[in-house]
């Protein structure tokens, strides 16, 4: 304690005594008693007389000896108010010129009297009365430092002298109150009331707290290793000490034009935090000029202040009312700020500002030694590490006493011993192999006596076989020490991967010399053109493959040291052009790839895949061009094959969807003309039998018309390869030849038809009609596209596909094939309508002349039956068509006989036919014709139901069913129905891809199929030669 804060307490304890002395006598003015109790200066209670006037003007202590006598007489006590007038006054001038506030509480009504200095210092209106809570009120929210509460004045707990902070009334400036109070007593001992003096410390208590800040900050300065923990420590302390919401550490970082937020101390979690990144914008200008100067700015109100007011409120954002920027600055540099910021309007003085700069230079001197720290730890771990990966040890040799000091990396180079013993210079020697210790030793003692430059430097082997020697070089330098000493500094080197690599790099040189020959012979017998010039277009060098090729293309051998150019001149024009300007790019440092074909002298073109690149020597330089050349002949016409192969699937895949298309419409328009062709086969018979005239007439127009479309569904049923075929072993021969007379009734005069059948055919398995039908067609567009007459070839043959052959059969099974071939020497086609020939209804001939289907019907039924179809045209020259249909080994099907097919089943005779249809009109026109002819019949919408329908039948002789039927098809309910009735007749009514399930290979005995559209007679006849043919057996039985 200083003598300074030695005086002051004294002067508060004479200022306690007076203040005591008042209070007793304020008491005894208004009491009727004789006596007063009150606490003494060591807190004792006792009797205190009335003083005489005389001894109220003494100092306390004679004031307090004459209490006695004042208790006994009453009449004198009351006389001594002027005294106490006198006393009051005297105090108050005494306070107020030592700056102490007086006060006093009657704990029985809780008033609070105060001073006019005791206003002045809590910031509160001249008044003499107040409530403790009113000033309780004012203290700050740290619980440890609270003036008092009513529990603790009433039990005697509370802390009588005290300092603690307070926020001012009038201007809520933080400031520090130092209170001396004393409890008051009555007669009976209780508590009545207190008295004592408020002092503002503040100064001195800041300064004390200021202090031990700094002390505080540099002790832990100094153990602290990281930059974050002295950027945290510098805020706390800076915020805790200046009594502040926020102190922030900020980096400016001008390319972003932002501070980042380091570090962030807050008084409290309520406090509002600062984003990581403020930006520093044109509001942070004004401020920024002082700053850079390294001036401390000092903001006492942001709202006022004309630099920050304009943005105050997002000052006010964060809580700031007034603010202290510290700045750092490096090499005239401004680099980060210090922020420190108040919540409360803050007249910043010179020692906040003086307190402000020494924290933060000592929170930066702390960071500068954690950077210097860093950079030499950096330093000596980077040395190190060099060391170490570089395999060098250190030495230090000392002549005087003969020691050498080395480092671990040292010893281990050379398994010297512990660095902790003494070592010797022999020591170091020793690791060496003898034949080098002798020459160590003297180039050290010539480096000691200053020759050769005070150096020494050798490089040698040391001890160990020599298969797992270690080779190391040894260097040192010659040191003068002050005290005149002197001494040898060196290093060690590990350099046996050196030494082994220069072993390694003498084999490789052998080596190299021997692949170097190997690679001329292989140049020398390479199938590959490689040859190279000079800058001059001289030729340096070729390989004996470029020699044949260049005399088989320019007729004469080339020549080392003779130029291109007499070479080219013997070329067409641009193909010699074309062969100097490769050469010339190449020279120029440009890489040239082409590929072309080249015709020799012999008149065979070989394809070629060049390349001309720089020739560079090993300093990078060029020196020439070299020419790759190789034949891709075959390559090349693989890539053609594979070309044309791809081209033929995409318009296989191509045909496919369209052939799903248009089988889907045929389908739905065969059920809709069998309808139509069964109804107006019903109109007729009902118009015949009642004289129809002339409706008779339109019904056979519209029959007409139906049929054509049911012809047209057929067309496309047989492209889309969902046509029901009937195949069977056919001669091919014989079907040309049985048509011959059909094709020259088609043609006129102008038309030659050659015919030419090859001997020894083999057979092929087909459904003829169809096949008949294609024939005619290609015949037909043959003559179409010959309109001023010509040749018509029609020729078959035999045709064997391998499993490499190329288009047109790449579509093709490996396998034998019959090929009937239709050729013409018409107009031929051009690429675009070839691409589209075989497509539904795209046709060249004019409207009204053609409907576009005949091609994609032939494609439909060759693909049907196994085949491929192959168009091999010229505009201008011919088409040629090859059909290809796969070989059939057996013989030929035998032509049936035309046996007539009436029978007495035909008419009906109350025959039990079960229908099974899903189509409403279809499978109600069917059971009325069926019934008309004198049939039985029964019905059912499905096959499951049919199949119930069949197993309830007593009597059942012909099944009568669509394939297409929903969930059970047609073909599954034939073979259920005939587990119960195994010689049932069966009719499979089909429109088109029913035929996948259903074909006439797979009907078995007493199985027919009869196609959609078709007219009821046919029906009929159908389902009398099937009964017919099962009761035959039984009939001749």
């Amino acid at each position: 304690m200083t003598d300074a804060d030695r005086l002051r307490l004294d002067a508060l304890e004479d200022e306690n005594r007076r203040l005591r002395a008042a209070l007793a006598l304020h008491q005894a003015r208004r009491a009727d008693d004789t006596g007063f109790l009150a606490s003494g200066e060591d807190g004792e209670r006792q009797d205190l007389p009335w003083p005489t006037d005389e001894e109220s003007s003494r100092d306390p202590a004679s004031v307090t000896a004459g209490y006695g006598k004042a208790l006994r007489d009453r009449n004198r006590a009351r006389s001594s108010n002027e005294v106490l007038t006198r006393s009051d006054e005297w105090l108050r001038l005494a306070q107020e010129a030592a700056g102490i506030g007086g006060f006093s509480l009657d704990m029985g009504s809780n008033v609070l009297t105060v001073s006019h200095k005791f206003c002045e210092i809590f910031g509160l209106p001249q008044r003499e009365h107040w409530t403790p809570e009113d000033i309780e009120c004012m203290s700050t929210s740290d619980p440890t430092r609270r003036p008092s509460t009513v529990d603790e004045r009433g039990d005697g707990t509370m802390v009588l002298d005290t300092e603690y902070p307070i926020l001012r009334g009038d201007d809520l400036q933080q400031r520090w109150i130092s209170r001396r109070a004393r409890y008051v007593y009555d007669e009976t001992g209780q508590r009545v009331g207190l008295l004592g003096t408020v002092q503002d410390v503040t100064d001195r208590k800041r300064a004390d707290l200021r202090q031990e800040a700094v002390l505080r900050l540099g002790d832990e300065l100094r153990v602290l290793e990281s930059p974050s923990a002295v950027h945290r420590l510098g805020t706390e302390v800076l915020g805790r000490t200046l009594e502040l919401i926020r102190a922030a550490y900020g980096v400016l970082d001008p390319a972003k034009g932002c501070m980042h937020v380091l570090s962030e101390w807050t008084r409290n979690d309520e406090t509002p935090r600062l984003p990581s990144e403020v930006v520093v914008n044109e509001e942070f200008e004004p401020l920024h000029e002082p700053l850079r100067r390294g001036s401390i700015v000092a903001i006492h109100d942001v709202w006022s202040d004309p630099r920050t007011s304009d943005y105050a409120d997002q000052w006010d954002a964060y809580a700031i009312r007034s603010a202290l920027l510290v700045p750092i600055t490096d090499r005239n540099k401004l680099i980060a700020v210090v922020l420190l910021h108040s919540g409360y309007l803050r007249q910043w003085t010179s020692s906040d500002m003086a307190f402000a700069r020494h924290a933060v230079d000592r929170v930066q001197a702390a960071l500068k030694r954690l950077t210097s720290e860093a950079t030499l730890r950096e330093t000596e771990l980077r040395l190190r590490l060099s060391l170490d990966a570089a395999a060098i040890g250190v030495w230090d040799y000392r002549p005087q006493d003969g020691h050498v000091w080395w480092d671990r990396q040292l010893k281990e180079i050379a398994s010297l011993p512990d660095i902790m013993q003494a070592n010797t210079l022999q020591a170091l020697l020793g690791a060496f192999h003898e034949s080098y210790q002798d020459g160590l030793r003297d180039s050290f003692a010539a480096a000691v006596r200053g020759e050769n430059g005070g150096r020494v430097t050798i490089e040698g082997r040391l001890k160990g076989c020599p298969a797992d020697a270690r080779w190391v070089q040894l260097t040192g330098s010659r040191l003068s020490t002050e005290d005149g000493s002197v001494r040898l500094i060196g290093v060690v080197r590990d350099i046996t991967a050196d030494v082994r690599a220069a072993e390694l790099l003498r084999e490789k040189a052998d080596e190299a010399l021997t692949q170097r020959k190997i690679l001329v012979d292989i140049l020398q017998c390479t199938p590959d053109l490689i040859a190279a010039i000079g800058p001059d277009f001289r030729f340096l060098t070729f390989n004996p493959a470029y020699r044949a090729e260049f005399e088989r293309h320019v007729g004469v051998p080339p020549r080392v040291g003779a130029t291109v150019h007499e070479f080219v001149q013997r070329l067409p024009i641009s193909e010699a052009s074309t062969e100097i300007e490769r050469w010339s790019r190449a020279l120029a440092g440009e890489a040239v790839s082409s590929t072309h074909a080249l015709i020799g002298s012999d008149g065979i073109k070989r394809n070629f895949e060049q390349r001309f690149t720089p020739l560079y020597d090993a300093q990078g330089a060029r020196q020439g061009a070299v020419q790759w050349s190789r034949d891709v002949t075959e390559r090349t016409q693989t890539e053609l094959r594979l070309i044309e192969a791809e081209a033929a699937l995409r318009q296989s895949q191509k045909m496919e969807a369209i052939g799903l298309l248009t089988s889907g419409i045929a389908h739905d328009f065969n059920n809709l003309l069998h309808g139509m062709v069964t109804a107006l086969s019903i109109i007729k018979r009902q118009l015949a039998k009642q004289g129809g005239g002339s409706l008779e007439r339109y019904a056979d127009m519209a029959t007409s018309a139906a049929h054509r479309a049911a012809a047209l569904t057929h067309r496309l049923l047989a492209f889309s390869r969902q046509q029901p075929l009937d195949p069977k072993p056919l001669d091919t021969n014989l079907l040309v030849s049985s048509m011959e007379d059909l094709f020259l009734r088609t043609s006129d005069s102008s038309i030659k038809l050659a015919v030419t059948l090859a001997p020894d055919l083999w057979l092929t398995r087909c459904d003829a009609n169809q096949l008949e039908n294609a024939l005619l067609n290609l015949v037909v567009n043959a003559r179409d596209a010959m309109p001023q007459g010509g040749m018509l070839c029609i020729s078959t043959a035999n045709a064997q596909i391998a499993a490499d052959d190329v288009a047109p059969k790449a579509e093709l099974e490996p396998g034998d094939y019959v090929r009937l071939t239709v050729a013409d020497a018409g107009v031929g086609m051009t690429p675009d309508i070839l691409a589209h020939a075989f497509d539904p209804f795209f046709t060249t001939k004019p409207r009204g002349q053609g409907t576009g289907l005949g091609l994609s019907m032939i494609y439909g039924f060759v693909k049907q039956s196994g085949g491929h179809i192959h168009v091999d045209t010229t505009p201008g020259q011919g088409t040629a068509i090859d059909v290809y249909l796969p070989r059939y080994i057996g013989r030929a099907a035998p032509e049936r006989d035309q046996e007539s097919t009436a029978s007495p089943a035909a008419a009906g005779n109350g025959y039990v036919v079960q229908v099974v249809e899903d189509d409403d009109v279809i499978r109600a026109l069917t059971v009325e014709t069926l019934q008309a002819a004198g049939y039985r019949v029964f019905q059912a919408p499905d096959g499951m139901a049919g199949l119930a329908a069949v197993r309830a039948a007593d009597q059942l002789d012909a099944l009568v069913t669509d394939v297409g039927l929903p969930g059970m098809n047609g073909r599954q309910l034939a073979d259920a129905a005939r587990l119960d009735r195994p010689n049932l007749p069966v009719l499979f009514m089909t429109g088109y891809a029913e035929s996948a399930v259903i074909t006439s290979e797979t009907l078995g005995p007493a199985m027919e199929m009869i196609i959609k559209p078709f007219s009821m007679d046919l029906l009929l006849e159908r389902v009398g030669a099937l009964i017919a043919q099962s009761i035959k057996p039984s009939t001749e039985a």
